[in-house]
């Protein structure tokens, strides 16, 4: 946990953190607990937003599963209820500018449940 903590916290600009490996290892629950801890500390006064791409139960996500994390996550951040966007550039976009709007200093966002591929469909 500090190693992943003093790498999310030293130096400026946007980072990123991937955290990989076989399922059932405890990624999201370290996840968890490192954003719960960096939160409480007051390390990210813009906010910590935690989406999952997909549950137990897929083992791939098209691009409709992708649209809902990223619906999802845009809601989180903007708190209203944001519509679906039409494509995944287009979601992409309105979540750079909304957290672009967010002045209370640094955000972090955790994206759980990745695929390792987006599926054919």
């Amino acid at each position: 946990m500090r190693t992943l903590r003093l790498q999310l916290l030293s130096g400026g600009g946007v980072r990123g953190l991937l955290l990989h490996g076989m399922g059932g290892v405890g990624k999201t629950t370290l996840a968890t607990l490192l954003a719960n801890h960096l939160q409480s500390a007051g390390a990210f006064p813009g906010g910590v937003y935690i989406v999952s791409v997909q549950d137990t139960t897929q083992y791939a996500a098209d691009a409709s599963t992708l649209l809902a994390a990223q619906t999802s996550l845009l809601g989180a951040v903007t708190k209203q209820n944001e519509p679906r966007p039409p494509s995944l550039a287009v979601g992409a976009s309105r979540l750079q500018v909304a957290l672009r709007q967010i002045k209370d200093g640094p955000v972090l966002l955790v994206i759980d449940n990745v695929p390792e591929g987006l599926a054919d469909g």
